[in-house]
C-alpha cells in the first residue's frame, strides 16, 4: 500500500514539475546565446579606430596651436617606396596655421578622422547584430541538378 502512495506522490510531483515549466514565465528569459570571439574582435577593432582618432585628434591641436613667432612644430610623413622597400620620410615644419602645409596637413587629419569616425560607427551600430551566436548550418542545401545525378535507384 505504501509504495502506491510514494507511487502517486511522485506522480504528482512529475506532473507538477511538468506543468511548471510548460507555464509561461513573467521573467523574459535570458539571452545567452552571445558570440564572444567575434564580440572580442568587434571591441578590438573599436579599441584600435580609438587610438587612431586620438593620434588625429593630438596632430588637429598640435597644428592649431603653430602660430608664427610663437610656436612652431615639426611633423614627419614616412612611406615604404615601392619600388626599392626602402623606408622614405620627409619632414614638414608648420610654424603658422594659415600656411599652405599647416592647411594640407590640417585637411589630410580631418578627412581620415571622417572616415574612422564613420567606421567606427558602423561598428557600434552593428555591435547587437554581430554579436549574436548564429550556429553553423548543418543541414546544406544540396542544389537540384547534384541531387538528380546522384539519385538512389533499387
Amino acid at each position: 500500500m505504501s509504495v502506491i502512495f510514494y507511487g502517486l506522490i511522485l506522480f504528482a510531483f512529475i506532473k507538477i514539475c511538468q506543468l511548471r515549466n510548460s507555464l509561461p514565465s513573467d521573467v523574459p528569459a535570458k539571452d545567452d546565446d552571445m558570440n564572444f570571439s567575434r564580440v572580442i574582435e568587434e571591441t578590438e577593432k573599436m579599441e584600435v579606430l580609438n587610438r587612431q582618432l586620438q593620434v588625429l585628434e593630438n596632430l588637429l591641436t598640435d597644428i592649431t596651436i603653430c602660430n608664427s613667432g610663437q610656436h612652431h612644430k615639426g611633423f614627419t610623413l614616412s612611406w615604404i617606396n615601392e619600388a626599392t622597400g626602402e623606408n622614405m620620410s620627409f619632414d614638414f615644419w608648420v610654424s603658422d596655421l594659415s600656411a599652405d602645409t599647416a592647411k594640407a596637413l590640417s585637411g589630410l587629419a580631418d578627412t581620415e578622422r571622417s572616415q574612422l569616425r564613420l567606421e567606427l560607427q558602423e561598428i557600434i551600430d552593428g555591435l547587437p547584430e554581430n554579436s549574436r551566436y548564429t550556429p553553423p548550418n548543418l543541414i546544406e542545401e544540396i542544389p537540384a541538378d547534384v541531387v538528380k545525378n546522384h539519385e538512389i535507384t533499387e
